[in-house]
């Protein structure tokens, strides 16, 4: 009998302590919420002066954003532990903050300081536009090779001022009571039925 209820006793304590490692879980739980990690970045030694457009990281976590016109910046949702904000933008020193996220939202002031930067060598390659852009459609044609051209210095050097004289000079045309087309010359497509293309001022 005695056996008995020290055996429940033991049941009682063990009980006990269970609860109350739950109770203390729960507290921790409910203890541990997600934080928001905010804050403003301004010129050092001039809060009045805001930094926009800086990129702001949050380490050791990939979450980054840019500084609003503001200056600010805010993380949502981050879970409790110790983080360091990074701050960086072209002009200003790298800014770091270290903070403790908890069940608690943070804000922190990002003070940066004015460092005047080399930059790498940007090579930028590009093509220069020697024509109106009403005659782009006939000059993307030239670039990929279609059709047949004639500038004017050829057509003075040929003396061929008007359509009859100019459509002879194409492959495939023959020019007689009527303009006749031959099939599968340079440029034309087989089976396809060949057609002349004229552009005036870019106009076709």
């Amino acid at each position: 009998m005695r056996m008995r209820l020290a055996d429940g006793n033991a049941a009682r304590r063990t009980t006990a302590i269970a609860v109350a490692a739950m109770l203390v879980a729960l507290g921790r739980a409910a203890h541990a919420q997600p934080a928001i990690v905010e804050g403003r970045a301004h010129v050092s030694g001039d809060s009045a002066r805001v930094v926009a457009g800086a990129e702001v990281a949050l380490l050791p976590t990939l979450r980054t954003q840019y500084t609003d016109s503001a200056g600010h910046f805010r993380f949502g949702d981050v879970a409790p532990g110790t983080y360091t904000v990074r701050v960086r933008r072209i002009g200003f020193d790298v800014a770091m903050s270290r903070v403790e996220a908890d069940h608690a939202d943070v804000s922190v002031d990002i003070a940066m300081l004015v460092a005047p930067q080399a930059l790498g060598q940007v090579t930028i390659r590009g093509k220069r536009v020697l024509f109106p852009a009403r005659y782009a459609e006939a000059y993307t044609r030239v670039e990929q090779g279609k059709g047949w051209y004639f500038t004017h210095d050829l057509l003075d050097s040929l003396k061929a001022y008007d359509l009859t004289s100019i459509l002879p000079l194409v492959p495939g045309v023959h020019v007689g009571r009527r303009i006749e087309f031959a099939r599968c010359t340079t440029g034309a497509v087989l089976g396809s039925l060949p057609h002349v293309q004229v552009y005036l001022d870019g106009t076709r």
